[in-house]
């Protein structure tokens, strides 16, 4: 009489090694945007390896910012920017040229005396609405140091919320540089400052 096994039969002897697909991708431990794609550590993620060099070759990249516009570097030489978070290339950064740097103390040159003669008082309106261009923008500003140094982003965003007071205690600061003018500091004698510019 035959004796009949107990369980299911898996087709295939116990003594056969077992078969994997070479496609088959290990399981992921962790959950998150940043994760990387295990696909391009396998065989089967040529297509991936593929996908990422094309977006490698489109990585933004981060120019400088003279005259009040954008401005491309002269130099070639470029420098990768990661996400701390990640680890992985987000932009690249041009690096400056000795003719760029000139360039840009020549820009500060020719404004700094427009910016001497500039009102208090329009100087005021200026951070004023620097300020509301940051109130404006903070969850902006908070993605970006998310992006930058790895930070969560309620933290990022708790960092921003405190940059509006400096810039507040920047547009009283204007009252400060009218200069002191006091009478009677000795027999006959007045004094008085005058801030330049």
């Amino acid at each position: 009489m035959r004796k009949r096994s107990s369980g299911t039969s898996t087709g295939r002897s116990s003594g056969s090694p077992r078969r994997t697909s070479p496609c088959r991708q290990p399981t992921a431990w962790r959950t998150s945007r940043y994760r990387r794609s295990i696909a391009s550590s396998t065989p089967c993620g040529r297509q991936s390896d593929r996908q990422t060099n094309v977006q490698e070759q489109h990585v933004n990249t981060i120019t400088h910012w003279i005259d009040n516009r954008p401005y491309a570097s002269t130099s070639s030489r470029r420098g990768p920017v990661y996400e701390p978070a990640s680890g992985e290339q987000s932009a690249q950064v041009a690096f400056a040229a000795a003719e760029d740097v000139d360039r840009a103390v020549a820009s500060a040159v020719r404004a700094y005396p427009g910016w001497r003669e500039t009102s208090l008082s329009r100087r005021q309106q200026i951070l004023f609405e620097y300020r509301e261009l940051v109130n404006r923008h903070k969850q902006d500003m908070a993605r970006a140091v998310t992006l930058e140094h790895g930070k969560t982003l309620p933290d990022a965003l708790g960092e921003i919320n405190r940059g509006p007071e400096v810039v507040e205690f920047a547009c009283n600061i204007a009252h400060l540089l009218k200069g002191e003018y006091s009478e009677n500091v000795s027999t006959g004698v007045d004094t008085w400052t005058v801030r330049q510019p």
